[in-house]
């Protein structure tokens, strides 16, 4: 399991047994309290790589890792490991611009060019990371769709956060809280 909160807090409480469709909004106290009942049975990664390590090695025989990861980890090992959306937790990649940022202008030129349909479905081939802009997921050819996250959407097969607050100072608290638990 991913060393921080990402992901985490929502597989605690399916682990729990709550309901997909009740994950949200968060029962952060229940979460926590999971995840400590099971911490001895966790091993934890810090990077994508870890978390492939981890699969290859057998140190662990299932894991909650990046589908980018889960794609190329299938690939290297010619299938003897792979994965599946269901129950699986999306969570979105953002950008973030600063505001006053020294780039002014630029920066969000920037982001809408990486919006750009054609270059999002570039995007999904040679990363595994899912358009954002709805118009690119028509045209994701075929062999491309088992690895497109907002495919598995539409067929129910992954759960998106829907009611989510995330502010500074629940973030902080909450990575401070985790990083607590799962180090003691």
């Amino acid at each position: 399991m991913r060393r921080s909160m990402h992901a985490v807090l929502e597989a605690a409480l399916m682990a729990d047994g709550v309901a997909k469709d009740k994950i949200y909004p968060i029962d952060v106290a229940r979460a926590f309290a999971k995840v400590k009942a099971i911490k001895n049975e966790l091993i934890f990664w810090t990077s994508g790589a870890d978390s492939q390590q981890q699969l290859r090695d057998g140190e662990v025989v299932m894991g909650n890792v990046w589908s980018t990861r889960a794609k190329i980890l299938e690939a290297d090992t010619k299938g003897r490991i792979t994965w599946t959306w269901q129950d699986g937790i999306l969570t979105p990649g953002v950008w973030v611009v600063p505001k006053g940022n020294p780039a002014g202008k630029a920066a969000m030129q920037f982001i809408n060019s990486t919006l750009v349909p054609e270059r999002q479905v570039e995007f999904l081939r040679t990363l595994g990371s899912g358009p954002a802009n709805p118009k690119a997921s028509a045209m994701v050819p075929a062999e491309l769709r088992r690895t497109n996250p907002n495919r598995s959407r539409q067929h129910g097969k992954a759960d998106h956060p829907r009611r989510l607050l995330v502010t500074p100072t629940t973030t902080r608290t909450c990575t401070t809280a985790s990083l607590d638990l799962i180090s003691s």
